[in-house]
């Protein structure tokens, strides 16, 4: 089985690794360094939620567990999609397609700023499974606009699946991709039209 394979058959462990970075961040005591994802903690395993709640856990989890720089990285990615995703809601866009979502907030977190923005999600079904499950465990009311579509990248066509659910192409899009390619064949990833 290739890799490609069986990340189609659980819930996405880099998904969870963002979000634990995510959630860190949303912690940070220097405002300057501070992560906006308040939600992100909702999608950990209670371990997890455990170290977030020890500063000095956290941050040697930080410094010995992640890779150095990928921190930063994730942090300064999520500010500046953050900053898109607003700026596509501000200037009304009509539609915002999210590919492998896994578990973003954006949705739910800028929900005010939604003006009629329909907001297409699409990941693997078990990370996206999962994150239904913690929404409605949370019971967090899902915005009208919000949209989830399973989907896998490798095997079917992204505007056949998006067009199944009323996405409309000759609109004001935008679409965010945030780390998924690595786990896709070359051909999802260079032409998701064709399949």
């Amino acid at each position: 089985m290739t890799m490609t394979q069986s990340v189609q058959q659980k819930d996405s462990s880099t998904a969870s690794y963002t979000c634990f970075c995510r959630a860190c961040a949303y912690r940070e005591e220097d405002d300057r360094f501070r992560g906006a994802d308040n939600m992100a903690a909702i999608f950990l395993p209670e371990g997890a939620k455990g170290v977030l709640g020890v500063p000095s856990q956290r941050k040697l989890i930080i410094k010995e567990r992640i890779p150095l720089g990928i921190y930063e990285y994730f942090m300064a990615r999520t500010e500046l999609l953050d900053s898109v995703f607003l700026d596509a809601l501000k200037n009304k866009f009509d539609q915002i397609v999210l590919l492998g979502a896994g578990y973003d907030t954006r949705a739910l977190r800028f929900h005010g700023h939604n003006q009629g923005t329909k907001i297409f999600e699409l990941d693997i079904t078990p990370t996206q499974q999962l994150k239904l499950d913690i929404i409605d465990r949370e019971q967090i009311a899902l915005p009208k606009e919000l949209i989830f579509i399973p989907i896998d990248f490798n095997r079917q066509s992204l505007p056949e699946v998006l067009s199944a659910v009323g996405y409309e192409k000759n609109q004001k899009n935008l679409f965010l991709w945030e780390g998924v390619t690595m786990y896709l064949t070359q051909e999802a990833v260079d032409n998701p039209c064709r399949r």
